[in-house]
C-alpha cells in the first residue's frame, strides 16, 4: 500500500540590495525562554518591537506561534530604524497549562529575525523553575524547566 505525502518547501532569498544584517525582534519584559505564570480568563497586553540595521529597511511583519486568541495592532515606526505592534492575549476560562508564545520580525527583504519566545503557565501561582544543571556532565536543558515537567529535550 502506500500513503500520499504533502510537502510544503518555502524557497528563499536576499536580495543583492539587502541588509546584510538581519532585523532583531524583543518585546518580553523578561530574557527570552523565560517563563511567565498566568491567570485563567486574564487579558495580557505585550509590545513587541523590531529594528532593522540599514537605511530605508522596515519591519513589514511580527510573525508569531502563539496561544489561540492573540490580537495583533497595527504596525508603527517608532523611530528611523525602529517598529512596534502591540498584542493581547485573554487566557482561556478554565483551561491551564504551558502556552508557548514565539515572536519574530520580517523585514521588507524577507529576511526574518531570530525568535523571541517565552512559556506562559497558566493556572501557576508562581512556578517553581528548576534552573538547568548539566546531565551527566554531558548536556543541559536549553530554556526553562518546571518543577511539575516530567520531560523535557535534549539539544
Amino acid at each position: 500500500s502506500s500513503v500520499p505525502h504533502q510537502i510544503l518547501v518555502h524557497v528563499a532569498y536576499r536580495p543583492a540590495s539587502a541588509c546584510s544584517t538581519r532585523p532583531d525582534v524583543w518585546g518580553f519584559p523578561r530574557r527570552n525562554l523565560a517563563c511567565y505564570y498566568g491567570t485563567p480568563g486574564a487579558t495580557y497586553t505585550y509590545y513587541f518591537a523590531g529594528s532593522t540595521h540599514c537605511l530605508n529597511d522596515s519591519i513589514v511583519e511580527f510573525i508569531s506561534t502563539s496561544p489561540f486568541r492573540v490580537q495583533k495592532g497595527s504596525i508603527y515606526q517608532r523611530s528611523n530604524y525602529t517598529w512596534g505592534v502591540t498584542v493581547t492575549w485573554t487566557s482561556p476560562a478554565g483551561q491551564t497549562g504551558l502556552q508557548p508564545f514565539c515572536v519574530a520580525a520580517v523585514d521588507n527583504n524577507g529576511q526574518t529575525s531570530n525568535q523571541w519566545c517565552v512559556m506562559i503557565a497558566v493556572g501557576a501561582s508562581n512556578p517553581s523553575i528548576i534552573t538547568p544543571t548539566f546531565v551527566q556532565g554531558t548536556a543541559s536543558p536549553l530554556g526553562t524547566v518546571m518543577a511539575t515537567q516530567s520531560r523535557f529535550s535534549i539539544q
